[in-house]
């Protein structure tokens, strides 16, 4: 019989097996050890005046797409002493100059983050990629595009690692969740070569391309609603795919994962997609406010007793742990309504970084090897770690998180002293380190609210 007949009926009855289709993504990256890493969550959300080519003017700075002491929505004011871009808002700051801000559209912005994650110790970004913009001939997602391609460009610039992260907190009910999660990695892969190259900087894990998903289980008893556990089908794809998959997943998750009860859902449905999860990266931004010499969660344990349970629940399922820590929380101008309904100012007070610095060294002591710090650039609930300022707009109504004299870049420089100690595998000191020349010392522990405080995450 003929060699190549022959051949022929040997790959169709399976004797033989075909080709397998290539991988669409790198057989190596720059970043393929999670040991001792540290990532920040990064929004990219803010937008000029329609100066830079949105056409959602101010948003994420004001509510509908407008900025003045009604519509204010962040919590923080950014220092703009390095920008390259700036836009001019139509008020002054306090010493009576024009004010003005940022737009995440622009490259120079992403550029000089990335400037600073690097100055200042941080490895990843995290960018976060949100469901709602995820719709066909939506001009929001063409911009967010737009700012991830700057991300990827510029996180490679600066010698940094990106990663993928899904935010999946408004997930509709009227179509395949699934499919246009897939339909947008394979678009990001394909048209972005986000994974792409010879030797990519994607961020791996275990030889793997690491995508996280956010969001998943948060909601309680009621869980977060049946259509939001069709991401198993997504996770499937990721791993499974011929083409797109080999992925390793990180699932963002609410605080009490570990044992399925207060913030996170007890649906069944969760512990087939957790099973899947290579590293959980709990919520806790919000979850834990100072007592008098320790951090005390919304249901009466410490963060030290929480991160304990967590990190022996991930080693009985052979997962890994990325704790959040985070430098305070205030959700003030964004929430006011002027009726009565004004969300919390300063909610968790910064208390000129020991916050921060205490969630660090209760992360560090309990020996975890992945960090995630919420957020990089989230000025409106005021959880950014990056350069603000107290020279803020002179307004009546809006209020703005001081820097406490301590500062525009003292988040990051206490990043930079943290992440330092961390690599280099010590322990870091429960008295906050302070800067030579600052102008003011820390407060102490006795000096706290004595409170707790429920936070919410968007």
């Amino acid at each position: 019989m003929n060699l190549k007949l022959l051949l022929g009926l040997a790959l169709c009855v399976g004797l033989i097996p075909a080709a397998s289709a290539a991988s669409k993504h790198a057989k190596e990256s720059r970043w393929d050890n999670c040991e001792k890493l540290v990532m920040a969550g990064y929004q990219g959300w803010f937008r000029g005046d329609g100066k830079d080519g949105t056409k959602a003017p101010w948003q994420q700075w004001g509510k509908s797409s407008q900025i003045d002491d009604e519509h204010m929505a962040v919590d923080q004011w950014p220092d703009m002493t390095e920008y390259e871009r700036k836009y001019t808002c139509p008020f002054k700051l306090l010493d009576g100059s024009p004010a003005t801000v940022f737009s995440s559209l622009d490259a120079s912005t992403t550029d000089l983050h990335c400037r600073w994650m690097r100055e200042y110790g941080i490895d990843a970004m995290a960018f976060q990629r949100f469901y709602w913009m995820l719709k066909k001939n939506d001009h929001r997602d063409g911009d967010a595009l737009k700012v991830l391609k700057n991300c990827l460009e510029s996180t490679k610039k600066e010698g940094r690692a990106f990663m993928l992260m899904y935010d999946l907190s408004n997930y509709s009910q009227d179509e395949d969740h699934a499919e246009v999660l897939i339909r947008d990695f394979k678009r990001l892969v394909d048209d972005y070569q986000m994974t792409g190259g010879q030797k990519t900087h994607y961020l791996y894990y275990q030889g793997k391309p690491l995508v996280c998903l956010w969001g998943i289980g948060h909601g309680g008893k009621k869980g977060s609603g049946p259509h939001r556990y069709e991401v198993k089908k997504f996770i499937e794809f990721l791993k499974h795919d011929p083409e797109y998959g080999n992925c390793a997943i990180m699932l963002g998750v609410p605080c009490y994962f570990a044992e399925r009860k207060y913030d996170c859902s007890s649906a069944k449905e969760l512990t087939e997609i957790f099973a899947l999860a290579d590293i959980f990266s709990p919520w806790n931004g919000g979850r834990y406010a100072t007592t008098d010499n320790d951090f005390l969660g919304v249901y009466g344990e410490t963060f030290g007793e929480r991160l304990a349970k967590d990190l022996a629940y991930c080693k009985s399922k052979h997962q890994e742990y990325a704790p959040t820590v985070y430098p305070g929380f205030s959700w003030y101008n964004a929430m006011r309504t002027g009726e009565g309904l004004d969300g919390p100012f300063g909610a968790i007070p910064r208390r000129k970084g020991h916050c921060y610095w205490g969630l660090w060294e209760r992360v560090v002591k309990a020996g975890c090897r992945i960090v995630f710090i919420g957020m990089f650039d989230e000025f409106n609930e005021s959880t950014a770690i990056m350069k603000s300022t107290d020279n803020t707009p002179a307004l009546v109504k809006s209020k703005y998180i001081p820097t406490e004299n301590m500062g525009a870049d003292h988040y990051l420089w206490l990043t930079q002293q943290a992440v330092q100690m961390f690599k280099a595998g010590k322990q870091l000191p429960e008295v906050m380190p302070v800067r030579p020349g600052a102008k003011q010392l820390p407060m102490e522990w006795g000096q706290s609210i004595n409170r707790q405080v429920k936070g919410q995450r968007k």
